[in-house]
């Protein structure tokens, strides 16, 4: 990992908050939980914060930042409460991963409450596999989704050609 001059892995800490009510306290309670973890961590260095608001993973101006950061050289590791927090799309997810991961030095991702960190050989492939499991899921639900559409419209059908009765 590419470390400041005080040696120290700098530490950004990426924080998406799905709701607007709450957003206060649920940013406030965040930001203590990881400023402490961080602390805790004589290796470590908090480089920022970054946070969104909003369920709409394509509007997340500070995760755009925090890339940039990253391109820049200004960030090693990157922490943050879980996958869904940066996409709900394993495939989104995967695409910030593998571009992080060949920056020149790589940067991490550390999924806090499954404990993944992307820069372990083996986490990144788990990662790949949780992937090529969503994108299956995806195409069995886009599948599954078809075939009762044309069930319902062969039903429709014969019921307009009165092959089968009204309930």
């Amino acid at each position: 990992m590419g470390k400041d001059k005080s040696n120290k892995t700098r530490i950004a800490v990426y924080i998406r908050i799905g709701g607007t009510r709450e957003y206060g306290f649920n940013y406030e309670m965040q930001t203590r939980y990881f400023t402490e973890m961080v602390s805790n961590n004589p290796d470590w260095e908090l480089a920022g914060f970054y946070a969104d608001l909003g369920t709409d993973s394509r509007k997340q101006p500070n995760l755009a930042r925090l890339m940039a950061d990253c391109r820049a050289g200004r960030i090693d590791l990157i922490i943050t409460k879980s996958v869904a927090r940066i996409s709900r799309s394993i495939y989104s997810v995967m695409k910030i991963v593998r571009e992080l991961a060949q920056l020149k030095p790589p940067v991490g991702v550390y999924f806090e409450d499954s404990q993944l960190n992307t820069l372990e050989k083996d986490n990144l492939l788990l990662l790949t596999m949780i992937e090529v499991m969503s994108l299956n899921e995806d195409g069995t639900k886009h599948s599954n989704t078809a075939l009762t559409r044309n069930l319902k419209a062969l039903e429709n059908s014969k019921k307009m050609k009165g092959e089968i009765d009204d309930e």
